[in-house]
């Protein structure tokens, strides 16, 4: 076993040596010492000790070492008082603590820039969505339901009905074709019941164009109140849910006395 001379001899040099190759080292060196409450020359020397044991075994090598004795201490290595030499904090720390921490900061910045790049994406705004919705034209309604007519004719002394009450459905399929059919109280006081189809080839806005044809009855001076073939202009209003039938009825000298009859109806959606 190496006697104390020896062991001051094999150990001063190593922590010396450490201490000259990087000033930080012997700053770690008392940190280290302090948590096991052990003087910083006794803590390096049993680190030392430890150290080449560890590394003879490893390559297969056998050899004493002397031991460090509980009571032997170096002469206390010199403290650096200077500025220079005195290490920043975060560089007593174990690397792998830095380098976790620096990571977590990367993958936080990342994740921040991410969200801040999805909150920088600008979102429609309303009057964007207000404009598209307004671009794109409206499906015209398919059913309506008609409420009654009202009628004016030419013809003042004849002392029509215009208040023609009455009921009735139409249905487009499309915006240029409609099937319409049903009942009313006609200008001539009596019940008529109707089935007709539209064409609205034209159309302008709200605002279409067309025709009606189909049959109707009811009319005494009309196959004697017998079914009878109905044709006539058409121009329809149809604002939303709200819509208006304009029908043109012409005059027939000696058969028809023309008139004019508006129908309200409104939009179902289904």
């Amino acid at each position: 076993m190496a006697n104390a001379k020896d062991s001051t001899t094999l150990f001063a040099a190593p922590v010396e040596l450490a201490v000259a190759l990087h000033p930080s080292d012997y700053a770690n060196l008392q940190g280290a010492a302090m948590l096991r409450r052990m003087a910083p020359e006794e803590f390096a020397a049993l680190a030392i000790h430890q150290a080449a044991t560890r590394t003879l075994r490893d390559h297969g090598k056998s050899a004493e070492l002397p031991s460090v004795p509980a009571p032997f201490l170096l002469a206390p290595l010199p403290v650096l008082e200077t500025d220079a030499a005195k290490p920043a904090p975060f560089l007593r720390l174990p690397f792998k603590f830095v380098a976790v921490g620096l990571l977590a900061l990367a993958s936080l910045g990342g994740a921040s820039r991410a969200r801040a790049d999805e909150l920088a994406e600008p979102a429609p705004a309303v009057a964007d969505i207000d404009a598209a919705s307004e671009s794109a034209p409206a499906e015209p309604r398919k059913l309506w339901l008609a409420v009654g007519i009202r009628s004016h004719h030419w013809n003042r002394k004849a002392h029509y009905n215009e208040r023609n009450d009455g009921v009735g459905v139409e249905y487009w399929p499309n915006a240029t074709w409609g099937f319409a059919a049903g009942t009313y109280h006609n200008s001539e006081w009596h019940q008529t019941t109707y089935a007709q189809v539209a064409w609205a080839p034209l159309r302008f806005g709200p605002l279409k164009l067309g025709g009606i044809v189909g049959v109707a009855n009811g009319y005494p001076d009309q196959n004697h109140g017998k079914v009878f073939p109905t044709l006539m202009p058409l121009v329809a209003i149809e604002a939303g849910p709200v819509g208006l039938n304009i029908m043109v009825i012409p005059t027939i000298a000696g058969r028809v006395d023309g008139a004019v009859a508006a129908q309200l109806k409104f939009g179902v959606s289904f």
